[in-house]
């Protein structure tokens, strides 16, 4: 409804205003005159009351901000509005039709009470089926109880007080009067009690309180019109109807002046009236006390004896329902206090120990040796089968962890996929990492997968005065080197360890600012035709231009760019460059530039999905042709399962070449030839050494020459390029042509050189 709607409704509540100020007029003419004069004006003014607050009712019901719960109820009072109306209508036409005497208050017919009495019980049904808001079985069954003990408590007082004096043979009271009474006094007690107990509603509260209102006022009315009626005089009615009237008025006002979203009342708004039925039993019971002393009839006492004890049985009925929910909550709380004290001291992923209870437990335990143990490449396995395996690889983790340790000691997961065992002794540590790694020499089900999960464990044992913090970064320390010697290990910590890791960990911090900074450049080798020394292609190698130690070479901070995983940017660095510098080279010398571009890809480039798009890429953005780029992968690197040969056979589909690096020194080198998309072959420098002379004994390495020969009539046989690496003099290299070798490279053809040397080298400029 809009302001211009709200507005409308406003003249009726002044037409109430006015018809209740008439017929207090009315009243007060009327009993100074000594009751005399005609009753039938008074009437009037009440049933024009009702007739008119049938429209804003009626208004209030069509808001199209209200549920429908709210649209019931005020359809619901409309219609009661209506009933009301047509009763006293009825009133009215038995005073037309039959006049009362002068001085003497018209009786009330059932035709007009019928009506009055069945709109009071409407209105008291759509109060009574107000929704209750969100609530729980048990308390729906409270609510129940507390009402009728309330309203129960208030009928038995509006008996006594009201009815009893009234009951046929104590003066001319009908008896439709009477349940008039009863029923007015019933609904205002239920819309109050609603009103107190109830909780949410979806009407208004302040509209709900004018109502509650009309129903005192009906009360009042009709014990007012019997009284008086007794006296000769005009009843009560004449000015109490037009007020109920007005307050239902100012009700439906209210409600279409009220906020478009009534705001819900909280459960806590019940916790004032939770004595609300202790009340009423105490009244009850103290009215049983007053009866008994006035010696009252046994009817009567009889009657107030029944209600209190159904009063105080209600409540006992309702204390057993709290106790119930009581010991229900009292049992959810200790629970949930259990539950709480295992998520402050439990990875909530695995079920060990967390980082809270290890340190806690660390730090009250002496001669204690702490184990911790780190996933090897356990991002890849995020990265290309996602988190959801990641967690299950976890949880298998610290499944072999559990039972590695038995009771030997606490198992811990500190965070990510670092975990940790506290044990008694030193002893009973290498037991439990021995059993840790040759448990996960075995592959897990993860997810629907079986994977391999390598640990690199490093160990420390408390000395006297070691802090907590101490043992722990000491046996991170161990952890690292664990990995830095190959990982899937076991390492003690000793003096000393920890300059070289620390080293490395400053090696990483400064590389990640040497790839901000620029100070990375690429070198390049040339691969040549070991006939004519023909430069026919180039091998990328990345240099740190450092800005203290001058050129660093990669042996010196690929290991770190490996363990921070600054891997990933630099490959991507270099591929873009080596892509860039060779269209450059294209460009600059024509056909004497080297066709193809060599490129080393790491394991953690290679577990990435996303690096096919990324070598596309590159390609696109320099122009470089598919086949002028050969990536270099290492057979470690080849090994390291199905994810990694998915996108090895997709680069081999771009037209991209790909070459199996030091080819010969890994453990399935054979296998690989057949599941991996090769099409050159390195021969890698050891079995280049020593080839043509033996120092020692003069005579050429049989083994060496033997592997080299073997290499290379394996690549004859599969239709593969080969390239011997590490030729240093020109023994090696006729050896090597002796055995059909047709392209290498080594110092003796050339070191690395920089892009501006190569170029001068392929133009003759030196």
């Amino acid at each position: 409804m809009n302001e211009v709607g709200r507005r409308a409704l406003v003249p009726y509540l002044w037409l109430n205003l006015t018809l209740v100020i008439v017929a207090a007029l009315w009243l007060t003419l009327h009993l100074a005159v000594d009751a005399g004069g005609a009753v039938l004006p008074g009437y009037l003014i009440g049933l024009c009351a009702i007739a008119i607050t049938a429209v804003p009712i009626g208004r209030a019901g069509m808001l199209p901000s209200l549920n429908p719960a709210a649209r019931r109820f005020w359809h619901g009072l409309r219609v009661t509005a209506l009933l009301c109306a047509a009763g006293w209508g009825v009133a009215v036409a038995g005073i037309v039709m039959d006049p009362p005497p002068p001085g003497i208050a018209p009786r009330l017919s059932p035709l007009t009470t019928v009506p009055i009495v069945c709109g009071a019980l409407l209105f008291l049904t759509v109060v009574l089926l107000l929704p209750l808001g969100t609530r729980s079985p048990a308390e729906r069954l409270r609510y129940a109880l507390d009402s009728t003990t309330a309203v129960l408590a208030g009928s038995v007082f509006v008996w006594h007080f009201v009815i009893e004096p009234l009951v046929p043979g104590r003066g001319p009271v009908s008896e439709f009067a009477l349940l008039a009474i009863a029923v007015a006094s019933l609904l205002a007690g239920c819309v109050l009690t609603r009103l107190l107990l109830g909780g949410d509603i979806p009407v208004d509260r302040p509209a709900m309180y004018l109502l509650c209102g009309t129903g005192l006022l009906s009360a009042v009315s009709g014990f007012a019109t019997i009284v008086w009626g007794e006296q000769g005089k005009l009843g009560a009615a004449v000015i109490a109807v037009p007020a109920a009237a007005l307050a239902l008025t100012g009700a439906a006002i209210r409600q279409a002046y009220a906020p478009e979203a009534v705001p819900a009342d909280r459960a806590g708004t019940r916790i004032p009236f939770v004595v609300f039925p202790y009340v009423a039993v105490a009244a009850v019971n103290g009215l049983l006390l007053l009866v008994a002393n006035a010696g009252a009839a046994d009817r009567h006492v009889r009657t107030v004896v029944i209600a209190a004890v159904a009063t105080s049985a209600l409540v006992v009925l309702r204390q057993l329902t709290v106790l119930s929910d009581n010991t229900r909550l009292v049992t959810h709380l200790r629970a949930q206090e259990m539950r709480l004290q295992r998520e402050a001291t439990h990875d909530a992923l695995t079920g060990l120990a967390n980082r809270a209870l290890f340190n806690s437990r660390l730090h009250s335990a002496d001669g204690a040796t702490v184990l911790l143990i780190d996933l090897d490449d356990f991002k890849t396995v995020n990265d290309t089968l996602g988190h959801a395996v990641g967690d299950r690889l976890l949880k298998a983790v610290a499944s072999a962890l559990r039972q590695a340790t038995g009771d030997r000691g606490l198992p811990a997961r500190l965070g990510g996929d670092e975990f940790a065992v506290l044990v008694p002794s030193d002893g009973q540590a290498d037991q439990v990492a021995q059993r840790l790694l040759e448990a996960l020499h075995r592959p897990l089900l993860a997810g629907g997968h079986w994977l391999l999960a390598r640990v690199s464990i490093g160990a420390a044992t408390a000395r006297p005065g070691d802090q907590a913090e101490d043992v722990l970064r000491n046996a991170d320390i161990a952890m690292y080197a664990a990995k830095a010697r190959g990982k899937a290990r076991l390492v003690h910590y000793a003096s000393g360890m920890a300059e070289p890791v620390l080293d490395q960990m400053q090696t990483g911090g400064e590389l990640r600012r040497a790839l901000d900074a620029g100070e990375l450049t690429l070198y390049y080798q040339p691969i040549a035709d070991l006939a004519s020394g023909r430069t026919i292609g180039v091998e990328a190698l990345v240099r740190w231009q450092h800005p203290v130690r001058g050129l660093v070479c990669p042996a010196e901070f690929i290991a770190a760019a490996e363990r921070t995983g600054l891997i990933v940017p630099l490959g991507r660095w270099a591929l873009g460059e080596a892509c860039r510098q060779a269209v450059a080279w294209t460009e600059e010398l024509g056909d004497a530039a080297p066709y193809k571009v060599s490129v080393n890809v790491s394991a953690h480039q290679l577990q990435d999905p996303s690096f096919p798009a990324e070598v596309s890429a590159a390609l696109a953005a320099s122009g470089l042709a598919a086949d002028r780029l050969v990536l270099e992968i290492t057979e470690s690197a080849a090994l390291r399962g199905g994810a990694i040969m998915a996108t090895l056979h997709e680069l081999h589909t771009l037209g991209i070449h790909l070459a199996l690096d030091d080819f010969g020194t890994g453990e399935s080198s054979l296998s690989l030839l057949f599941a991996f998309p090769v099409g050159i072959l390195k021969l890698d420098r050891s079995f280049v050494t020593g080839i043509e002379i033996d120092t020692a004994a003069g005579v050429p390495d049989e083994a060496r020459l033997a592997v080299a020969r073997a290499v290379q009539q394996m690549a004859d046989a599969l239709g593969l390029v080969t390239v011997a690496e590490g030729i240093e003099n020109p023994s090696q290299a006729a050896r090597l042509r002796e055995l059909g070798y047709t392209t290498g490279q080594g110092y003796l053809l050339s070191r690395p050189l920089s892009p501006a040397d190569l170029a001068a080298s392929l133009t003759g400029a030196v």
